[in-house]
């Protein structure tokens, strides 16, 4: 079972690699999209400039490093859609990294893959999680449409993914083992998360797009102050951040009785805000790395683009290590249990269902 990680720019790829990395994804967000398009026609699925490579020089670079030290890099352009202004420079965007020398493209719009193939570029096709692929059916729709592997929603239960994997036929499958942030963001959101940039560039610079914030996160955590986080989230400018995160009401088109009209009206309450208050940034679903493995997983993924290098790196050390665990213990429970531990020594708060991905143990 390999392990993804991910790059944000080209001085953290020897890192990255060196720690253990089988595959790295990353992003370019190059100075022509940028100037057409900005944050309101996002390339993939991360609008941000601190979570992107700068130009295809960087992603050229990144690929020769990796491929030193024998890992893969998949580029990202992962964005639901694209509009038809898009499609002429979005064409030369993606074949400007095969010529960086990139193994594969992963991909979200249906229109992009199908141009992928028609291009013909010799490089693997990956369905982005944003594709949504939750059942054996879409795995084979996105087979037939020329893809060789899919990365399965983080929504999808463990028997879920176990079914889909029974019937996967040739089709590689991913999954994610670390997360960050809205369990509802990929193939479940379509709002804009370019938002404050697009609004509060100067401060977004040194804000939200700070490389030190989510060690600032991790820091009000500990301190017990997600309160005080989730005020200034809510009543500030920092409540432009994201789509998701804007003050509006709903109001029923229909008659509604008023406690389900309240419960409905709570899960307009920003779900990053209560991922902050209740420490639910991170999850984890290590645990299950012994039953993905007899499933035929053959890659899981750290989703933490938005996270410190550091952190990053013990994502990848911690992966690792429980994959050599695995390979010593045919005990499933003591395997949870071992990995528990390593949760607790790592995030510094000990494990229990609230951050656990797949419930195991």
């Amino acid at each position: 079972m390999k392990v993804l990680s991910p790059v944000n720019n080209v001085s953290e790829i020897e890192k990255v690699v060196s720690a253990g990395a089988d595959e790295v994804y990353c992003g370019v967000l190059t100075p022509a999209w940028q100037g057409r398009f900005a944050h309101t026609g996002t390339i993939n699925g991360s609008p941000s400039r601190f979570h992107n490579l700068a130009d295809l020089d960087e992603l050229r670079h990144v690929v020769e490093v990796a491929h030193a030290h024998d890992a893969k890099v998949f580029a990202t352009y992962n964005s639901y859609y694209y509009s038809r202004d898009q499609y002429p420079l979005l064409e030369k965007e993606v074949d400007g990294a095969v010529t960086a020398g990139v193994d594969g493209i992963i991909a979200a719009d249906i229109g992009l893959m199908r141009t992928i193939v028609a291009m013909d570029t010799g490089v693997e096709l990956h369905v982005s999680v944003v594709g949504g692929a939750f059942n054996s059916r879409t795995v084979a729709f996105y087979r037939e449409l020329g893809a060789s592997r899919v990365v399965l929603p983080k929504q999808l239960t463990l028997e879920e993914i176990g079914s889909i994997a029974a019937d996967r036929g040739d089709m590689v499958l991913e999954c994610f083992i670390l997360t960050v942030g809205c369990n509802n963001a990929e193939a479940l959101c379509r709002f804009q998360h370019g938002v404050i940039e697009a609004r509060h560039p100067r401060l977004s610079r040194f804000v939200l797009n700070n490389p030190l914030q989510s060690s600032i996160i991790k820091a009000y955590q500990r301190k017990g102050a997600g309160r005080m986080r989730r005020f200034l989230q809510e009543h500030t400018f920092l409540a432009d951040r994201a789509a998701c995160c804007l003050r509006y009401d709903l109001e029923p088109m229909e008659a509604m009785e008023e406690n389900e009209l309240a419960r409905v009206r709570s899960c307009l309450t920003p779900l990053l805000s209560n991922a902050f208050e209740h420490e639910r940034m991170y999850g984890c679903g290590v645990c299950a790395l012994p039953v993905l493995a007899r499933m035929g997983i053959s890659t899981v993924k750290t989703e933490d683009r938005a996270a410190p290098l550091g952190d990053r790196l013990n994502n990848i050390a911690f992966v690792k290590e429980m994959l050599k665990e695995l390979e010593r213990t045919t005990n499933d429970d003591a395997f949870c249990s071992r990995a528990r531990e390593r949760f607790g020594t790592l995030r510094g708060f000990a494990c229990d269902d609230d951050y656990c991905n797949h419930l195991v143990g």
